[in-house]
């Protein structure tokens, strides 16, 4: 990765925007600019790839992060429907679909953490990986202990299917994660 502080970029179209950043269509390529919104303190970014980077090397897919500016950040461009929009557009999830998702807490679980910000504009379906990728992570608690882990992941639950959903947690321990990994 690049690290590229004096660069100005020309940006593409705003496409989204969330607490801490804007995100804009590259100049030219297949990748998105994350910008830090102007009240967001500078450190937000480094936190913001370093995050990235840890799930990565978890196996997790997240974006590759492609150049580094002071308030930037040059990331492949992940193309496919978040889990809402897929909800707002009434349609169903795939049965590889939930598995996935089963999946992605399996890993949350085995690593003793939960990542806090998978709501559903930060997963994306990316057919192509038949795979869920996870455009920003937000704050990654580390908590050894399985029942708090269990409940925050029952939360995230809740956030993607509704209010009092659990729709993963009995099923999360029939395929648990093992030393080799857990696909």
């Amino acid at each position: 990765m690049a690290i590229l502080k004096k660069l100005h970029l020309t940006l593409g179209p705003k496409i989204g925007q969330g607490k801490n950043f804007e995100v804009y269509e590259a100049p030219a390529g297949d990748g998105v600019v994350k910008v830090l919104r102007p009240e967001t303190p500078p450190e937000k970014l480094e936190s913001h790839v370093g995050k990235l980077a840890r799930l990565r090397k978890l196996g997790f897919r997240v974006p590759e992060v492609m150049a580094l500016g002071d308030n930037w950040a040059l990331m492949e461009r992940i193309h496919g429907q978040t889990l809402k929009e897929i909800q707002t557009a009434g349609q169903e999830l795939s049965l590889e679909q939930m598995e996935q998702l089963r999946v992605l807490q399996s890993r949350e679980r085995h690593e003793g953490f939960y990542i806090g910000d998978l709501n559903p504009k930060n997963l994306i379906w990316n057919e192509g990986a038949a795979d869920w990728i996870i455009i920003d992570p937000g704050a990654i608690r580390q908590n050894r202990d399985p029942e708090y882990i269990d409940q925050k992941l029952n939360e995230q639950a809740a956030k993607w299917f509704g209010v009092g959903a659990k729709p993963l947690a009995g099923l999360r321990r029939k395929r648990p994660c093992r030393k080799g990994g857990c696909r």
